[in-house]
């Protein structure tokens, strides 16, 4: 006879998976993790945010930004030249207004140039 993983309901009534008292049990300090066979465990903690220093450290100047309003489907790339580099990227997302929907906040990406994309052999 086969066991199901107890589910719960979201929000949104999406079905969401929950581990079994024994499971949870095993995992470090309540959280998920993967074991994976010949692998060293990593560190799980806060990273420090991308600052627009790392990015050009990296050859990418400029910003892809999102209208997030979830109606707009707007985008544009933004120069970020002018901000000191130790501005966190994702901060400046809550001040962005979409100049096509007026709506305020946006999605902040790196836009990466094509020549920095990883090659494949």
């Amino acid at each position: 006879m086969m066991r199901s993983t107890p589910t719960i309901m979201a929000s949104g009534g999406s079905r969401q998976s929950r581990p079994t008292a024994r499971a949870a049990a095993m995992l470090p300090e309540g959280g998920w993790s993967c074991k994976l066979i010949g692998m060293t465990a990593a560190k799980v903690g806060k990273f420090e945010p991308v600052t627009l220093g790392h990015m050009r450290a990296q050859g990418c100047r400029d910003l892809l930004v999102y209208c997030s309003s979830g109606h707009c489907s707007h985008s544009t790339i933004i120069n970020v030249g002018h901000l000191p580099d130790d501005t966190p990227i994702k901060s400046l997302g809550g001040g962005i207004v979409c100049a096509r929907c007026g709506h305020i906040g946006g999605d902040v990406l790196p836009n990466w140039p094509a020549h920095a994309a990883p090659h494949s052999s």
